[in-house]
Order: C-alpha cells, then sequence, then structure tokens
C-alpha cells in the first residue's frame, strides 16, 4: 500500500482508501489524503458501509444503500460517478478494487456541488435547492425538529430590467444573492428559484427564528 499512499498523497483529487481483514463487510476507511481531510472531514476508521450509507442517504439513489453498493463493487470491480452528497456537498463516488493489493479500495470523492449551482449568483439553483430540501425534510423528520421554507421575490424587477437594461438586473440578482447569503447561519440555504425568486431554508428553526 505504500506506493499507493505516495500517489494519493500527490493526487490532487479526493482520494481514500479502504481495507480489511475478513471480509469487505468489515472494511474501514484506513487512508485520506490531504484534498479529502480537508473537504470532507477525517473520515479515517469509519466503516465503509457506513460511509456508503451516508453519500447514499439524501440522494437520488432511493433504490440502492450501502450493502448494496458494496456488493456492486465487488462483483464488477469497480464504480463510477455514483451521485450522492457528503459534508453538505454534491458528490460523485469513483471506487474500484485494488488488484495490486490485497484486501483493499481505492475511492476519490469529487465534488460536483458547482454543477448545481445558479450561474449567475453562484448560490444554489432550483435542482440542488430541492436535493438540500429532501435532505433537510429527512433529518427534520428523524431528529424530531422544525424546518422552515421562506419564498421571496423582488419587487419591481422587471422594471429595472426594462429602465436600466438587462446588466443592472443581473447586478441586483448578484447583490441581493450576496447579501442574503451573509444574513444566514452556517447551516441554513439561500437558493434562487429562478428570475427574480429566492427560497431560503431553515433547519432546525424555531417560529420566533424565522
Amino acid at each position: 500500500m505504500s506506493h499507493f499512499h505516495y500517489e494519493a498523497e500527490c493526487a490532487a483529487t479526493p482520494i481514500l482508501g479502504a481495507s480489511w481483514h475478513d471480509s469487505p463487510q468489515t472494511a474501514i476507511v484506513s487512508f485520506q489524503n490531504e484534498k479529502a481531510i480537508s473537504r470532507y472531514g477525517d473520515l479515517r476508521g469509519q466503516k465503509l458501509l457506513e460511509l456508503f450509507d451516508k453519500i447514499l442517504e439524501n440522494s437520488a439513489n432511493k433504490h440502492i444503500n450501502g450493502q448494496k453498493l458494496l456488493k456492486q463493487l465487488m462483483n464488477e470491480g469497480s464504480l463510477k460517478a455514483v451521485a450522492g452528497s457528503l459534508a453538505g456537498m454534491r458528490v460523485e463516488l469513483f471506487a474500484s478494487v485494488q488488484q495490486d493489493s490485497e484486501n483493499s479500495i481505492q475511492m476519490s470523492l469529487l465534488d460536483v456541488t458547482e454543477r448545481f449551482l445558479d450561474h449567475l449568483s453562484q448560490i444554489p439553483g432550483r435542482e440542488l435547492f430541492f436535493d438540500l430540501l429532501d435532505m433537510e425534510l429527512h433529518r427534520a423528520t428523524r431528529d424530531k425538529t422544525e424546518l422552515h421554507v421562506c419564498f421571496l421575490d423582488l419587487d419591481g424587477f422587471k422594471q429595472t430590467n426594462d429602465l436600466y437594461g438587462h446588466k443592472a438586473g443581473d447586478d441586483v440578482i448578484v447583490e441581493v444573492a450576496r447579501r442574503l447569503k451573509g444574513c444566514l447561519r452556517k447551516h441554513e440555504t439561500v437558493a434562487r428559484f429562478g428570475g427574480d425568486e429566492f427560497v431560503i431554508v431553515l433547519p432546525n428553526t424555531g417560529k420566533s427564528g424565522a
């Protein structure tokens, strides 16, 4: 594994390694390069099945869980672009069973959140909003906490476009997104729903806080 560790440490992408003694079912995350630690936190020592379940928990892959994903990996030898989420980011998982190292798996977790950001305001767009809302609804149900969603639009936005041009309208959208984002706590989210419409997700917030 030393050769793998050297190459993985030097990689520009987040790389993880997992290993086991008796069965892949008992595999644990045994290696992370610095890129992976800085982006997703220290996952070393975590069971691979638990990590797979966490990645899939809030994804569109409702028909698959960690057990099924591990079985597919062991049967086919690799996984490509499995969509999920981790540490509040949209990710794609790539994994392969290592042929030159016994009882080990190499994984790459790519942060693909930017693909789902609104290109103008650089905050989540409609598709990512629905993913985040689904995740927060699941969490609120599990933890029995409150969740509030606020919709808002901008008065007079059409007149701004008509009077001053679309560049001025774009500047307004960017500035509103910046100000809304600056008002939120770390675990709260603002998204651009479309046009001059924004939506804010406030997890674990009571009526007074909303």
